[in-house]
């Protein structure tokens, strides 16, 4: 009786070492290298010799430090990008661009947020681009020289026009006509 005790548990250890091996694996190809690990650890604790156990035990930790490394790394990018928006609402927008071109996407998800923060500040570049050119035609036409505040501010792309600067130049040309 005896001996068929030791060959049930002997039976009953080995089913459990294989089921969690397979839960080991099958967590593995999903991803769950946290879960992955435990059940390799399972194995462990009862055959600590277990090949597979431990090579699986090796792989899951190496998925997990990339794994922390991955999530460390668009952590630091998004900061990154907080930190450029942050510039550009100081109105530092070269120092912004800068910043935001500095960053190395890991993901594609942060890639897309660099583009829009890259995007917003292009967008407050254009438009300081603007309001210095408006008041440098604004300046002219106070000094008298409508034809240079026209051509300042015709030389504002059409879709950037503002509506004073329609009224400058409305009134350069008028003070040139009168």
């Amino acid at each position: 009786q005896a001996v068929l005790d030791q060959i049930v548990s002997a039976r009953e250890r080995e089913d459990r070492i294989n089921s969690s091996l397979e839960r080991a694996r099958l967590s593995f190809d999903r991803g769950e290298y946290d879960t992955s690990l435990r059940a390799a650890y399972e194995v462990l604790a009862l055959d600590p010799d277990r090949r597979q156990a431990r090579e699986l035990e090796q792989q899951a930790k190496v998925k997990l430090l990339e794994k922390r490394e991955h999530e460390q790394a668009r952590r630091d990018a998004h900061d990154r990008i907080l930190a450029a928006r942050s510039l550009a609402d100081e109105g530092r927008l070269d120092e912004a661009a800068e910043a935001l071109t500095a960053i190395i996407p890991p993901s594609d998800s942060v890639r897309a947020a660099v583009d829009e923060a890259r995007a917003q500040v292009e967008q407050l570049q254009r438009r300081a681009q603007v309001d210095a050119a408006v008041g440098e035609a604004r300046e002219a036409a106070a000094e008298g020289h409508f034809t240079h505040a026209i051509s300042i501010i015709d030389a504002i792309p059409g879709a950037e026009l503002t509506a004073e600067a329609r009224q400058i130049r409305a009134d350069a040309l008028e003070s040139l006509a009168g």
